[in-house]
């Protein structure tokens, strides 16, 4: 109980300063809230902070506030770089041999069905595995993140990664 004692005093001691710092480094206000609240909710569930071996726990608020700032600069980086490519024009010499923007509707039938049989594949998975597997490709998550989320190493995430694109590696077509 000593850890939730000393989260609740360290969120009354420090929650005004690290709304000010969070202040200060995000673009949009309305994202300040939001991110302070994650910084409690992975301090309240980092396993050297509940074993009470965290020397200055203001000190590792800001540590962890630092660590989801650059981890959200990552995942801004790698959205704007996706879009970026997604975006770009296709420079064709001959405007006849151009594709068309508009795909096709047997391309667009073939997509959905490969899509259907990827989700099935993937509810097929091991509900860890699944999941460490979602966080990563479609959530954007980091593997020290996903450790954080389930509550296990980092190494142990690589594990279930791999474990679940062997998996699918396996039972998808082609």
């Amino acid at each position: 109980m000593r850890g939730q004692e000393q989260l609740v005093e360290l969120y009354g001691d420090a929650q005004s300063d690290l709304k000010r710092y969070l202040r200060s480094k995000l673009r949009n206000i309305d994202d300040i809230e939001d991110v302070a609240q994650e910084c409690y909710l992975r301090v309240q569930r980092s396993e050297k902070f509940l074993a009470g071996t965290v020397e200055n726990p203001r000190a590792f608020l800001f540590r962890v506030a630092a660590n989801l700032l650059t981890d959200r600069a990552r995942q801004q980086y790698r959205r704007d770089r996706d879009q970026n490519l997604m975006g770009r024009p296709i420079y064709v010499s001959d405007a006849e041999d151009a594709p068309s923007a508009q795909p096709t509707p047997e391309c667009c039938a073939a997509a959905a069905e490969e899509l259907d049989c990827v989700l099935k594949a993937i509810e097929k998975l091991p509900p860890k595995c699944q999941r460490a597997l979602i966080l990563q490709r479609f959530d954007g998550f980091s593997h020290k993140e996903i450790a954080e989320s389930m509550r296990v190493s980092k190494s142990m995430v690589e594990k279930y990664i791999a474990q679940a694109m062997f998996q699918l590696h396996k039972s998808l077509p082609g």
